[in-house]
């Protein structure tokens, strides 16, 4: 076997065994938040898992915690239009990424730890004064979170 050979079989296994090991990684993670979250199956708390796919998740208004947790997929959290009172979204977000639609009139508390990850705030000129708080608390790795603003 030639040198160049020797160096590409090298470089695909050492690839392999990074791949191996960051799928694991993340797996790990979100196997921890659903770990984190069980036992909260109350009445107004809201739970989603996504893995390899896409989801929309329609918040009501009677809901005080929503948990998302979304590995190697997509989701969408939509707030409703009228919000009431506040809403704790507590994501974990791995290799996909997470969008949430949230109407102008209310407040945003970021508390998200970004692990090799992005959060991306869409700007608006309104200035939340007074009105419901939207506090995103979780993990993002290798995935992004975006906010948006209806």
């Amino acid at each position: 076997m030639t040198t160049t050979k020797k160096i590409v079989l090298a470089a695909l296994g050492v690839t392999g065994g990074v791949f191996a090991a960051t799928a694991a990684g993340a797996a790990l993670m979100v196997r921890r938040h659903l770990k984190m979250v069980e036992g909260h199956e109350e009445e107004h708390n809201l739970m989603q898992l996504v893995t390899f796919g896409g989801s929309e998740i329609k918040v009501d208004t009677d809901t005080d915690n929503a948990y998302v947790s979304c590995l190697f997929g997509g989701t969408t959290v939509v707030l409703p239009e009228n919000p009431e009172k506040d809403l704790n979204l507590d994501v974990c977000t791995v290799f996909g990424g997470t969008k949430v639609i949230v109407p102008e009139s209310v407040k945003i508390l970021n508390g998200v730890d970004l692990r090799r990850g992005s959060f991306i705030e869409e700007l608006t000129d309104a200035q939340v004064e007074d009105g419901p708080t939207l506090t995103i608390t979780g993990k993002v790795a290798y995935g992004s979170l975006t906010i948006e603003r209806v």
